[in-house]
């Protein structure tokens, strides 16, 4: 049994204990926030419950039961100095239940080993099949990329033979492994790839419902929506509860140009059959969207729909706002100061004017979040680094403009005035 300090309670989190958690290639990773892969390389064929037990994540467990904080969870540590309320939180909140440290510790080896995994909560990455080429995204987390990224020499002719079709989740092996590992599951997340593509999750539920646990899973998804099969009404009947989080990020048009080629008919009407569903079983659902350079200047336009919407089947009637970072040249700081000044201002607007139902709910929650992001929008940034990453931004937008035969000004007009080309743009600027 390991000893615990009462630090531990500090930097204790549950996931590393009894979560599994992988990215697109199948290797075990401590949380979605936390993406060291367990193992170096590309390692879906080492069984998951041997991942679990690695180096890397019993290093994890060792500092967090002496109370240190783990440095790969940075994302956390950081949420939480800023009086944020962080991914750990929320899992240790859900999962540790009547459950405490000390029990979680009981079962932990000295050197950080858990001989007997038993996860409460996966989070499973289907690999990168995906329907969409998002303009924030990459050939890694979307199939659908590989052509145009490799034709506009983006990745190289191997590399995009390497990520035609990472479908690891096919392996009967991995579904015995799942099968074993289900025993004690109280949530599951899928994200792609875009999972409701995937015809294996469904067998994954399957195993569940047969293993007869799948009454007290709660079931998330992060999905386009851009198709919705009618059987998934009669499988996800049998959970606790289902919770679809809907990648959306702008109204109409934009959203197409943005998530390309989304049919944004299709995915009004997706929703509404899934307003429909949430009246006949336990189903939530929500709407997520990024915050980024390409949507900043519309997204007031994005939140009245998104209030309509959600109000009239009861949801959240805020989108959880999420911070684009990667690739860089997406984040919101890199635009021109007029251009923060201008979204500043609309989406202050909005927010002036919305009301949340009630001051302690999740929807309270999003519209802070949302806050803390036009503080950061508005905050001084280096200028050379800013210079360069906006060159680069254009660069990249002329570049897949070209290749799409789309406009980044029909829908972004503002940007003109300040628009870079490879012979405008700054000495420093064009050495990036």
């Amino acid at each position: 049994m390991h000893e615990r300090t009462d630090a531990a309670e500090r930097a204790f989190c549950i996931l590393p204990f009894r979560g599994l958690s992988t990215d697109t290639f199948g290797r075990v990773v401590a949380c979605c926030e936390n993406m060291v892969p367990a193992i170096p390389g590309r390692n879906a064929h080492v069984p998951l419950d041997e991942q679990v037990n690695c180096e890397h994540l019993k290093s994890i467990r060792r500092d967090m039961l002496a109370g240190v904080r783990a440095p790969t969870c940075g994302r956390c540590w950081d949420s939480e100095d800023q009086g944020g309320y962080s991914y750990r939180k929320y899992w240790n909140d859900k999962l540790l239940g009547d459950l405490s440290i000390d029990d979680v510790a009981r079962q932990v080896n000295p050197d950080g080993t858990v001989e007997r995994y038993e996860p409460l909560m996966m989070e499973i990455a289907l690999g990168n099949t995906c329907n969409l080429r998002c303009l924030m995204c990459s050939s890694h987390n979307s199939s659908s990329w590989r052509k145009e990224a490799m034709e506009l020499g983006e990745i190289t002719r191997d590399e995009a033979k390497a990520l035609k079709t990472i479908d690891w989740y096919t392996d009967r092996n991995f579904h015995d492994q799942f099968r074993r590992l289900a025993t004690d599951l109280k949530h599951i997340s899928f994200w792609g790839g875009e999972p409701l593509i995937i015809d294996e999750h469904v067998d994954l539920l399957r195993i569940c419902i047969d293993v007869g646990v799948s009454r007290e899973i709660t079931l998330k998804y992060a999905s386009n929506l851009t198709k919705l099969a009618p059987e998934l009404l009669e499988v996800w009947g049998h959970f606790r509860k289902v919770w679809i989080s809907v990648s959306v990020d702008a109204y109409g048009d934009l959203n197409h140009y943005i998530r390309y080629p989304c049919d944004w008919a299709r995915l009004e009407q997706n929703i509404q059959t899934l307003g429909t569903w949430s009246r006949q079983i336990p189903l939530r659902l929500n709407i997520s969207a990024t915050f980024q350079m390409l949507n900043i200047l519309r997204l007031d336009e994005l939140y009245p729909w998104v209030f309509n919407v959600m109000k009239t089947y009861g949801h959240d009637r805020m989108p959880y706002v999420g911070w684009v970072s990667a690739p860089e040249f997406m984040s919101c700081q890199v635009a021109p100061a007029p251009i923060k000044k201008l979204a500043f201002a609309r989406q202050m607007e909005f927010i002036r004017r919305y009301s949340v139902a009630s001051p302690h709910s999740f929807e309270a929650h999003l519209a802070e979040r949302l806050k803390s992001h036009l503080a950061r929008l508005v905050e001084r940034v280096d200028t050379r680094w800013q210079e360069r990453q906006w060159a680069a931004f254009c660069a990249y937008i002329d570049r897949h403009d070209a290749y799409r035969g789309t406009r980044v000004f029909d829908h972004c007009p503002e940007f003109a005035d300040h628009w870079v080309t490879a012979d405008s743009a700054t000495p420093e600027a064009r050495a990036t």
